[in-house]
């Protein structure tokens, strides 16, 4: 917050807590800024300033569905590749031949792609 030094709001750390998890809502009397919290990583326990930052994190530290994406879906995300294999595996068509499944990210929108794939090989 690019604000002077005696211009920060002074919590205790039950307060400060709560800045962190709810916001300030009670806490500042003027508060009319609907600030709701520093959201946080569901994988790491990590919090972030905005959701601009939450996002930048997820995005460098984690895995997203390029398929899912594609389709419109925004801010899903994954631990890590284990995971999103797992997610592959129930949602997509992936292919299970042992070099595909080494180079990770073979993976397909439909059926009928995956047999194209699969007669490719």
């Amino acid at each position: 917050k690019k604000i002077f030094s005696h211009e920060h709001t002074l919590y205790t750390y039950s307060q400060l807590q709560k800045h962190h998890k709810q916001g300030d809502k009670g806490l500042a009397k003027d508060d009319d800024t609907g600030f709701k919290g520093h959201p946080e990583c569901y994988f790491c326990r990590t919090s972030f300033y905005d959701n601009d930052e939450l996002y930048t994190h997820c995005r460098d530290k984690h895995e997203q569905c390029h398929l899912c994406v594609r389709r419109g879906v925004q801010h899903e995300y994954f631990a890590n590749y284990d995971s999103m294999e797992k997610h592959f595996k129930k949602e997509h068509y992936i292919c299970q031949y042992r070099e595909c499944l080494d180079k990770k990210f073979v993976v397909f929108e439909s059926d009928i792609d995956l047999k194209a794939h699969e007669v490719s090989l």
